[in-house]
């Protein structure tokens, strides 16, 4: 009889202890979930229970190497595991020289230094904490494991926790972790496109607050309008923060470090024409060509327009027509021209407010506004996908129905989610529990983690 094989009546006695009453395949299915799970907490169980007493002597510290001694015997450790709930003894030692204690047999049954649960079941907890509600996470866990149900606070501490793995991590060792966008730059030949954007989230309190966004992209990893029915990213880097423009700067060198953006041909930087954004690009990337996203730039003079006649003035869309035709032109003399012309119709200190605007943000992204000449080299021109990723990166998460973060707990699922956009559900968890180990272990480095409480 083979290994895969039971006896006919050890399957029926199996199929009868179980709480279903078999009347189709539905129930079948059940019972045979059933009787995994059950199976899966007795082998487990019985793995731990055969595993070798440790023997109390000195471990070495997975950090500096030297031996410690044991502090603590026996410690208890609860966790839950895809297999069921466990409970193991184990020593605790403590490296004084490092400041960190460790588990020897946590480690050599490779459970996570901290949390109540393994990488394993973390990793599929964590893939549903990033992309529902908590509340929605359990109950769609339900649908998947009904004989292993989870609380909403367990989504909640398994997010929060990678979230701090996160911020814990060196940035650039994240980002090489993250996403290699496609095959090594060996020789300048590509073009990479660099575009940022702003929105708001829901804050405790009634309050938003401005989370940034920042998306690096090869151009083989984009489908531009011409190739598909519109404009698709195969594969981008996402970076994303809840905070001031300072920290984005540093998130955004460390991408585009990572990238290499020097060795690629030509860089293009797209922007909505806020002169944080040109100081970030010529901080970041001084060759880089600046190009102001075109959709604003039309939108800005249809807003002008709309001030100066009234949005319900019948002329408005004429203005929308002619401001359309001379943007994409590029002729931004000509546009500036015919704007000015409007000073003698001028009635109020709002009107001219509006004009004065409108002429300073052309004239101060002239050169950022040449659209035949990008599009005839083949550039983007424009940052669609800046405001397209703040959808599906941020919002799609953050801002559902009824959702209000705190500072601490939306800046985290601010990283996380740039994180798991960038590096897909099946690399997300192990990339950031790989970059935190490359940022703790490296010998050069204080620690910034403790390894076991």
């Amino acid at each position: 009889m083979g290994r895969s094989q039971l006896p006919d009546d050890l399957l029926e006695k199996l199929l009868a202890s179980t709480e279903c009453d078999i009347n189709n395949i539905d129930d079948l299915e059940l019972a045979l979930e059933e009787l995994k799970v059950r199976a899966a907490q007795q082998a487990a169980d019985k793995h731990l229970r055969e595993l070798p007493p440790e023997d109390g002597k000195p471990k070495r510290c997975p950090r500096c190497g030297k031996l410690v001694p044991v502090s603590k015997k026996n410690v208890p450790r609860t966790f839950e595991a895809m297999s069921g709930t466990h409970t193991i003894e184990r020593h605790y030692h403590y490296c004084r020289d490092c400041e960190c204690g460790f588990y020897p047999r946590d480690i050599e049954l490779g459970l996570p230094g901290e949390g109540d649960v393994t990488a394993r079941l973390e990793q599929r907890l964590s893939d549903f904490a990033v992309t529902e509600t908590y509340d929605e996470c359990a109950e769609r866990w339900e649908v998947h494991y009904p004989h292993r149900p989870f609380s909403t606070n367990l989504f909640r501490r398994v997010a929060d926790r990678l979230g701090r793995r996160r911020e814990l991590s060196d940035g650039r060792i994240l980002q090489q972790e993250l996403a290699s966008s496609g095959s090594p730059v060996t020789r300048p030949k590509q073009r990479l496109y660099v575009l940022n954007d702003g929105s708001m989230l829901p804050m405790v309190g009634g309050k938003w607050k401005e989370a940034k966004v920042g998306v690096l992209i090869r151009e083989e990893n984009y489908l531009s309008h011409r190739h598909h029915a519109r404009g698709v990213v195969r594969q981008g880097r996402y970076v994303a923060v809840w905070g001031d423009q300072d920290e984005f700067r540093e998130l955004m060198r460390e991408a585009l470090d990572v990238e290499r953006w020097g060795r690629f041909r030509e860089t293009v930087w797209l922007g909505d024409g806020a002169r944080s954004n040109w100081i970030l690009a010529e901080t970041l990337c001084p060759t880089a060509v600046q190009i102001l996203d075109i959709g604003h730039a039309i939108e800005n003079g249809n807003d002008c327009g709309k001030v100066l006649l009234g949005e319900s003035n019948p002329l408005v869309e004429d203005w929308k027509k002619r401001i359309e035709h001379l943007v994409q032109a590029g002729d931004v003399d000509a546009l500036v021209g015919e704007l000015m012309d409007c000073l003698s119709e001028t009635t109020t200190d709002k009107h001219l407010e509006a004009l004065n605007s409108i002429v300073g943000y052309y004239r101060a992204n002239q050169k950022r506004m040449a659209y035949p000449e990008f599009l005839a080299k083949g550039y983007m021109i424009g940052s669609g996908i800046a405001e397209s990723a703040h959808r599906h990166v941020l919002q799609k998460r953050m801002k559902q129905s009824g959702q209000h973060w705190s500072e601490e707990g939306g800046r985290r699922m601010v990283g996380l989610r740039a994180a798991y956009r960038t590096a897909g559900p099946k690399r997300f968890h192990s990339a950031i529990n790989r970059a935190v180990c490359r940022t703790v272990y490296q010998p050069d480095r204080q620690p910034r983690l403790r390894l076991a409480a």
